[in-house]
């Protein structure tokens, strides 16, 4: 009993662990755009199942015992038994799976047992439910991650997806989506992610959270709307805000929607006056 109870709480520890975590995130993020990739028409190519080798045999030993008077004797004789081979190397399984959101709930559900304290538990949570239109759980997502920190980047763009897929889901009961709404209206009022980022104007995170959500409900006006504030991201306004992984993050959202090299070369010129250094750019 005491072995079971070492185990689970062996158990409760790795979920908690830095590592765990990071590689949960970066899964469900790899399994969401195998998801979109899908969804889109344009599949991740399908890895071939692996062809096996012949399973190698190693040695193994084969303990004999022996009496000799008062004595036991104990020796051993090699035997060829097959060698453990890895059947899915190459991750075929993962790749080639039915349902990747389904996969990624997995590792949702671990996280939110394991690290609810953490906004990024939620936000990676919203990603899933959003797409496997759990909208309530959606609602959840957004609530918790607000009860962490009412100012984080994400709690609005969050909020506009979620509108905008209630909005598009004619399946979905009128009712229901009144109510979803009507939450939602408390905690954010009818503030659209544009004027948001106008209000917090010194955030190139807000900014980039409020470009990737805009691109996430799609539109020919959103994403253009998405382009115009990801043109702005070196500006001087965002101050300390323009880190090197923000600006690169910028510029990859803009290849992203087909900008042209012109407004490329644009944000280029201006994140290497703050990191005239940089290579990337």
């Amino acid at each position: 009993m005491r072995a079971y109870v070492d185990i689970l709480q062996w158990e409760g520890q790795l979920f908690t662990h830095e590592t765990y975590v990071d590689v949960a995130h970066a899964a469900i993020a790899c399994y969401v755009d195998l998801h979109d990739r899908k969804v889109a028409g344009t599949p991740f190519e399908a890895i071939p199942e692996p062809i096996l080798e012949e399973q190698q045999t190693k040695p193994v030993t084969r303990a004999t015992t022996t009496k000799e008077g008062d004595h036991t004797l104990v020796s051993g004789e090699e035997e060829a038994k097959p060698a453990e081979v890895d059947k899915d190397p190459i991750g075929a399984d993962y790749v080639n799976s039915e349902n990747h959101l389904a996969d990624a709930l997995k590792f949702v559900e671990n996280l939110d047992k394991a690290v609810s304290s953490q906004p990024a538990t939620h936000t990676s949570a919203f990603e899933v439910h959003l797409r496997m239109k759990k909208y309530f759980l959606a609602l959840k997502s957004i609530n918790s991650l607000k009860a962490i920190d009412e100012a984080h980047v994400s709690l609005m763009p969050m909020a506009a997806r979620l509108i905008s897929a209630l909005d598009s889901d004619e399946t979905f009961a009128a009712p229901m989506k009144t109510a979803l709404k009507g939450q939602l209206a408390k905690s954010f009022g009818n503030a659209s992610i544009e004027e948001t980022v106008k209000t917090n104007d010194q955030s190139l995170p807000l900014l980039l959270a409020g470009a990737k959500a805009l691109i996430a409900i799609g539109g020919d006006s959103n994403v253009a709307s998405a382009k115009a504030m990801l043109a702005q991201a070196a500006a001087e306004r965002y101050g300390a805000t323009r880190t090197l992984n923000n600006l690169l993050e910028a510029k990859n959202l803009l290849i992203k929607i087909g900008s042209s090299d012109v407004e490329l070369a644009e944000i280029s010129k201006g994140a290497k006056t703050v990191f005239p250094l940089a290579t990337c750019f």
